[in-house]
């Protein structure tokens, strides 16, 4: 009796080998299938992944393929999404979740990783809604720098270093054009007066950090920066430019000498009086940044602001050279700020007229009544 049950029972045997290579050949066929049915639905999966990640992510993708293929909302709004600098996928996803664009931020980080674009993430602000898909939410993310930017300018800069520096921010438009409108304010729509009867706008894009559209106008940016500007010129320091002889043309002139010359903030107010002095005077304003400026670009420093200058330069023929001029120099030399744009309204009162870098590495310079003072104070 218990011979004829063993010999009954090795019966199954046959049966568990046949369903374990049933097992392992379904097995294998999905190892092979994942992947490239994966490929054909979601394309080329990163090449730096290994063949078990592609089977993984594949999975994870085709499981989930639609919440990765439909939007959460059809009919939603737009919002503005900002990518900083060193964000990561894994927050990315989840303020991407938490602002509900997505339906998963795990999902979301999965097909990055399986695409690659985890390290093709770009940062900047980007105009993105509910009515995306989480693949058309990834495509935006890497293809651009985003659809908004936050460019930035420095005091002290001409226009032409402006205009280089559009270049880093995937502007529409060229310097060339940039240009163009600076030294035709007539051209730009909305700009009011004075600013549109000005010889140019050198001077009066105000430095600062301008949150726009990439797809912005050479015209338009330009706008913003005069705007910007003659808000931050209040009645009461435009009544100050009057009460000093100045027009609020001439009151940029001199400050966009004085942010070239000045280093330190707090010297602004007396760097004004020197000129004030001089000018009330009849003296000469003698002063190395409009020769700079006359000069332009040098191509042996690679820099608009030539340094140190030759007595040769000294003797460059041009209106803006005020050695040889009296007077202000014709138009702005750079984009002053805010600083020196108050300390031409709010100068200092003293008897200097001359000052010289003092013998420090601070930035900072002595300041004397007279010429003999002003030769005593340089260096040994």
């Amino acid at each position: 009796m218990t011979a004829h049950r063993r010999r009954k029972n090795l019966g199954f045997f046959p049966l568990i080998v046949v369903f374990l290579l049933a097992c392992t050949v379904a097995t294998v066929v999905i190892l092979i299938s994942i992947p490239v049915v994966a490929e054909a639905k979601f394309g080329s999966p990163d090449p730096s992944l290994g063949y078990l990640q592609r089977v993984n992510y594949g999975f994870q993708l085709l499981t989930h393929e639609k919440d990765l293929s439909q939007p959460i909302n059809h009919n939603g709004s737009e919002i503005l999404f900002e990518v900083k600098q060193g964000d990561n996928v894994n927050n990315i996803a989840i303020k991407l979740s938490e602002q509900i664009v997505i339906r998963s931020s795990e999902v979301f980080t999965d097909y990055l990783i399986y695409k690659g674009y985890d390290r093709l993430l770009q940062s900047g602000e980007f105009y993105l809604s509910d009515k995306l898909s989480i693949i058309e939410v990834a495509e935006r993310l890497t293809s651009s720098t985003g659809d908004r930017t936050r460019f930035a300018t420095l005091a002290g800069w001409r226009s032409e270093e402006i205009a280089e520096s559009l270049l880093s921010y995937g502007f529409s438009f060229s310097k060339v054009e940039f240009l163009k409108y600076i030294h035709n304010p007539e051209l730009i729509a909305g700009l009011q007066t004075p600013y549109k009867k000005y010889p140019k706008l050198e001077g009066f894009l105000f430095p600062a950090e301008y949150p726009i559209d990439r797809e912005i106008s050479a015209s338009k940016l330009i706008l913003s920066m005069v705007t910007q500007f003659d808000q931050k010129i209040t009645p009461k320091m435009k009544k100050s430019f009057q009460k000093h002889g100045l027009d609020l043309y001439q009151a940029v002139i001199l400050a966009s000498i004085i942010e070239k010359e000045a280093v330190v903030d707090k010297e602004k107010p007396l760097i004004a009086s020197v000129f004030y002095n001089r000018l009330a005077t009849g003296m000469n304003l003698e002063t190395d940044p409009t020769v700079q400026y006359a000069i332009g670009y040098d191509s042996s420093s690679r820099s608009w602001w030539k340094n140190p200058l030759s007595v040769e330069d000294l003797h460059t023929i041009s209106p803006y050279n005020t050695y040889l001029n009296a007077g202000l120099p014709p138009s702005p030399i750079s984009n002053p700020g805010i600083e020196s744009l108050v300390a031409v309204a709010q100068p200092a009162i003293t008897e200097y007229y001359y000052f010289r870098s003092a013998c420090s590495a601070d930035g900072t310079h002595v300041f004397s009544k007279t010429y003999d003072e002003h030769l005593d104070n340089a260096c040994p």
